[in-house]
């Protein structure tokens, strides 16, 4: 064991060498490709002037709430990247962004532009997507000092700048200079930052390093989160610690939102000292909570960062292709098949180039920029669905164009995983841009699978998620194997003078009860008690068995839940209780004559027991009279001993033929007084 660790040890030392080496040779290279041009890094002389930054920002107040920020897995309408002297990323790249976006070129002036096209038309770029953006840059990475995106409260694409953590006053204002382009509202956010060391979700979170507090340490960690709350409607900032272990601290070095419950992080050799730390981010964003309220869904892709470079979670998502920096590293096609896998029905492209470095590559030198009219769909996923109940699910769908939606068009698609065809049922308009629709119930085990689908009259479609039926929302129903819990104080001896009396559980379960039932045998005789649900979990049910002083009843409790998991209690055995004698006595209450009840009631056609009780022999009446006031049937009339009696009313009149069904009162007369009780016969 110890010569393993030893091993590991000094394969760690060897590696933290190489990558020590690796970063020095990787920043030669491209100082001697790429001269007269600043490097990613801060220069030796900017670090001097590192005092400069932001001198000439201009802060704004925030825009309009509420606000915000476009996800870069959002629907777009082009890419924006920079020519000097040529480009920074691979012709080919820019020729397959612009099948189906614009890629807006930023140039220095008209000779530049005149140089870009000659070049990109000898390079396959379709130009009918191109245009040109003439402003002054310092710098190659449109990622870093570009413009962020948001929507504003009157639903408008604006522009969020932010003072660029360079002393690159040109590059610092791109944002201003694309807001002007674009026709676009500017607020400019007082925080030094950089495009690289930040992502976010379009529901309210982002990410990044500690770096974003380091740099700006005039300001509190609340300080900084209230900025982009402020400005970019972020109300969960992630800011973790940086596990790359390199200069620049940059979050899309070594991680990146796929989507709203999706990140993909880098993952590096056991033996690499940096190990630990891209695990603990791994682990990080695996136990938060997404937007969606579930954990986010973590994927990896591995980057040692050795040579050729491995900067794979340096990709692009622009609309649904997925552009991934590719360098000649045996582990290439492993990449591509890490974001196959997170993100299928996604077009998964390598773009090939020798320009690329573990820290700088495809990501850093292209911005995405969002489509200003897009139709934008937000609902939030389905989580803990019950087996056997419908699942109604919401959606809020705005064309930002202003176009008219196509009612045909806004619909709900499902299907169960095991199904291959999708079912449609249409959105109900509730209003203000809010639609419902229900989805079907399902068994315990199953999985259906939904989207949401709309388009305007703009043309634009739009599904949620994003790619739609490729990698829909999923929720299953796991088995329940989990029966009912009964809890119930058992029953103990009863005086028969409370004959009926009410009988209650609380039965509770995982999904929901459907039956609850008390089982009771008198004499070999059984009975069964459905029991009704009185609300918060309490079952009752009225207990009013014809019986005896001395008899004993026996019974149990049965509960049983929609997939037939049931409960009984006691677990073995039954209960039993006994039929006392009255709890009155002469010692107790004397001279008490009392009318003690009719069971049941109310009476069916098989009649009841009316019991009364004497506190001393005497004579007595008993008899049961309609609402009238006319006697009907005289049940006892004489000399009685005192104690307890019970006489039987079969539900007919003196001459022996049927009543009909009505209120009855029962009154018994004594040397004490009369007593009256109501019953009610049903036929």
């Amino acid at each position: 064991m110890r010569k393993i660790t030893l091993l590991i040890f000094i394969l760690s030392i060897l590696a933290a060498g190489l990558l020590a080496d690796n970063i020095d040779y990787i920043r030669k290279e491209w100082l001697r490709l790429h001269p007269g041009e600043l490097p990613i890094w801060p220069t030796e002389e900017e670090l001097t002037r590192m005092d400069e930054i932001g001198r000439d920002f201009y802060p704004t107040d925030p825009p309009t709430a509420p606000v915000r920020q476009v996800a870069e897995f959002e629907p777009m309408s082009g890419a924006l990247i920079r020519w000097n002297n040529g480009l920074a990323i691979p012709y080919s790249l820019v020729a397959e962004m612009s099948l189906d976006a614009t890629v807006v070129t930023i140039v220095s002036g008209t000779t530049q532009q005149t140089a870009a096209i000659t070049a990109y038309q000898n390079n396959g770029v379709n130009m009918a997507n191109c245009t040109f953006l003439h402003a002054i840059t310092n710098s190659q990475w449109t990622r870093d000092y570009g413009p962020w995106f948001i929507f504003d409260g009157d639903n408008d694409l604006g522009v969020v700048n932010f003072i660029y953590n360079r002393p690159r006053p040109d590059d610092n204002d791109i944002p201003i200079a694309y807001a002007t382009f674009d026709t676009l509202d500017l607020f400019g956010m007082s925080v030094i930052h950089t495009g690289g060391n930040y992502m976010c979700d379009g529901l309210g979170q982002a990410a990044s390093t500690t770096l974003v507090w380091t740099e700006n340490p005039g300001l509190s960690h609340d300080d900084v989160a209230e900025y982009h709350l402020d400005f970019c409607g972020i109300e969960t900032y992630h800011v973790v610690p940086d596990p790359l272990g390199e200069y620049i601290e940059h979050i899309d070095c070594w991680g990146k939102f796929l989507d709203v419950d999706k990140v993909i992080i880098g993952q590096v050799p056991v033996n690499d000292p940096r190990f630990s730390d891209f695990e603990n981010a791994a682990d990080y964003f695996a136990e938060a909570l997404s937007s969606w309220g579930n954990p986010y869904e973590v994927y990896r892709v591995e980057t040692p960062g050795t040579h050729p470079q491995t900067p794979y979670t340096n990709s692009l998502i622009l609309n649904d292709k997925v552009l991934v920096p590719q360098t000649g590293h045996g582990l290439d096609d492993d990449a591509l098949a890490a974001y196959e896998q997170a993100m299928p029905g996604y077009q998964v492209i390598g773009v090939p180039y020798g320009g690329w470095a573990n820290t700088d590559a495809l990501h850093c030198r292209v911005h995405e920029i969002p489509d200003k009219g897009m139709l934008y769909v937000h609902h939030m996923p389905v989580h803990g669905v019950e087996a056997g109940v419908e699942t109604p699910i919401a959606a809020y769908i705005f064309a930002h164009s202003g176009a008219d939606l196509i009612a045909d068009s806004l619909q709900a698609l499902y299907r169960l995983t095991s199904d291959p065809d999708w079912t449609a049922i249409t959105l109900t308009d509730d209003g203000n841009n809010n639609f419902s629709a229900t989805l079907p119930a399902i068994s315990a085990g199953d999985t259906l699978a939904y989207y949401i689908h709309a388009a305007d009259i703009s043309g634009r479609n739009a599904n949620h998620p994003f790619i739609g039926a490729p990698d829909p929302h999923l929720f299953t129903v796991a088995p329940d194997t989990q029966a009912p819990v009964i809890t119930h104080e058992p029953i103990e001896d009863v005086h028969i003078e409370n004959l009926p009396f009410t009988v209650s559980a609380q039965v509770t379960d995982n999904f929901a009860v459907t039956s609850v039932e008390m089982l009771c045998w008198n004499d070999g005789e059984g009975t069964t008690y459905v029991m009704e649900n009185a609300g918060e979990d309490i079952w009752t049910c009225e207990f009013d068995l014809a019986l005896d002083v001395g008899d004993v009843v026996t019974y149990l409790l049965t509960a049983a839940d929609g997939t037939g998991n049931e409960t009984f209690l006691p677990e073995t055995g039954v209960y039993a209780f006994e039929i006392l004698a009255t709890s009155v006595d002469d010692t107790t209450q004397p001279n008490q004559d009392m009318l003690l009840g009719c069971s049941p009631n109310p009476v069916s056609a098989a009649g009841a027991s009316v019991r009364f009780f004497l506190a001393t022999s005497q004579q007595v009446q008993v008899d049961v009279y309609n609402v009238r006031g006319q006697r009907v049937r005289s049940l006892a009339s004489g000399h009685r001993d005192s104690g307890l009696h019970r006489v039987h009313w079969n539900a007919r009149n003196d001459s022996g033929e049927p009543v009909a069904s009505g209120l009855y009162f029962v009154r018994m007369q004594t040397a004490t007084g009369n007593r009256i009780q109501k019953l009610l016969l049903l036929r």
